[in-house]
């Protein structure tokens, strides 16, 4: 049976005493690196929050008036023969 390959020791499963410190040093130091790491770190998560950009805004319109604006105004170049109407072209309905 030893000859076929059934019965064999499993080298991986008993480490040796130098192998398992060697791995646990290994993991001491990320340990300690990222302690090193965050102890650096100088704000809390409470300052943490989204700041929406400055966007250039016509005086008197909102951000979302400025950008439909701008939308069906790039529109006409898009869709010239379109009406000037703001609705859906057709062609572009069938593909909606």
């Amino acid at each position: 049976m030893r000859s076929a390959g059934v019965f064999r020791p499993m080298r991986n499963a008993i480490s040796s005493p130098r192998r398992k410190w060697r791995g646990c040093s290994v993991i001491i130091r990320r340990d300690r690196e990222t302690m090193r790491f965050a102890s650096r770190i100088d704000f809390s998560l409470d300052q943490l929050k989204y700041q929406y950009p400055d966007e250039p805004v016509p005086p008197g319109k909102t951000a979302q008036q400025h950008l439909e604006d701008l939308t069906w105004l790039a529109r006409k170049n898009i869709f010239p023969v379109a009406s000037m109407t703001r609705s859906v072209p057709s062609c572009a309905k069938n593909s909606i």
